[in-house]
């Protein structure tokens, strides 16, 4: 577990702690010297004032431990009883959470925080966490549901993010549902050729393997162990795409095989099916969250 993302929430959300902090001066009783010989009486820092002492502590020494340490700490302290920036700790837990990829404990925190403290401004700034990590999971109705809200927050510096990071969901969105609808033309186009080949000449066309599916097999093979030196993610979008395109080419070749097309026919069903592997081929690339990377490579070139 590295420090990197924990140190980051905590510098962010240590900002007003500190500010405040330094703000702060030593306090001057009305009428006092320095030469004066009257004791003066200091009373005792309650409870309250002690975990929130504890707390800005933490936040400051949060590179001295390891971050699970850190946050058991705040954790227990939250425990213990309120404070002033009781709100705070909880938000703070939530984010450092989600920094550090805990989903399921920056959601309970968060949670936490809108039961505990409904009407804080933390709330508020929770909303574009959660909104995140909705966005993560493909959520994007849920994630334009949180955005909504902190577009009404107190906080201006939150209405902005949140409208900011709706037009990126807005286009996540958007590309979700291109996959979908491709997805849905290439299971309609695949069943086409299945029942053309199957009306045709019934279980025949389809084995002994097609020319079209024989030829075009060993060259996948071939991409596939290139491929697999490759990252995670264009490897898989790289299997993906060549299952789709072997499938495809084998029930384009037994319908070729099958049913007698005229010329323009012929040329209308290999448009389909180039038309029907983009599609399969842009699935791929979404599954594997790599749609912004080939965007970006179309734009400005392969380096």
């Amino acid at each position: 577990m590295t420090r990197g993302p924990l140190a980051i929430a905590l510098i962010t959300f240590a900002i007003a702690g500190a500010a405040r902090a330094q703000g702060a001066g030593t306090s001057t009783i009305p009428g006092a010297s320095a030469s004066s010989s009257t004791p003066s009486v200091i009373a005792a820092p309650s409870p309250e004032d002690q975990r929130e002492a504890r707390f800005t502590e933490l936040l400051r020494t949060y590179p001295e431990r390891l971050p699970a340490v850190t946050l058991g700490m705040v954790a227990r302290l939250l425990d213990e009883g309120p404070f002033a920036e009781h709100d705070r700790a909880l938000y703070w837990l939530g984010s450092a959470n989600q920094a550090l990829g805990e989903r399921a404990l920056a959601l309970q925190w968060y949670a936490r925080l809108a039961k505990e403290h409904p009407d804080s401004i933390w709330v508020e700034r929770s909303y574009l966490g959660q909104a995140d990590l909705a966005a993560q999971q493909r959520h994007f109705g849920t994630a334009l549901e949180f955005h909504a809200r902190a577009e009404k927050s107190r906080d201006p510096a939150v209405r902005e993010l949140a409208r900011l990071a709706s037009m990126q969901v807005h286009t996540l969105q958007n590309r979700q549902r291109a996959a979908w609808a491709c997805q849905l033309f290439a299971a309609l186009v695949a069943l086409f050729l299945l029942r053309s080949a199957w009306r045709a000449r019934g279980l025949s066309a389809l084995w002994p393997l097609p020319t079209e599916a024989r030829i075009l097999l060993p060259v996948l093979l071939v991409i596939g162990l290139l491929a697999f030196r490759q990252d995670p993610a264009p490897r898989f979008a790289i299997y993906e795409a060549s299952f789709g395109g072997f499938v495809l080419a084998w029930l384009s070749g037994a319908r070729l095989s099958s049913v007698k097309l005229s010329r323009a026919q012929r040329l209308l069903h290999g448009l389909l099916v180039v038309v029907t592997f983009a599609g399969l081929a842009y699935t791929a690339v979404w599954r594997s969250d790599l749609v912004g990377m080939v965007l970006e490579t179309i734009r400005a070139g392969p380096e």
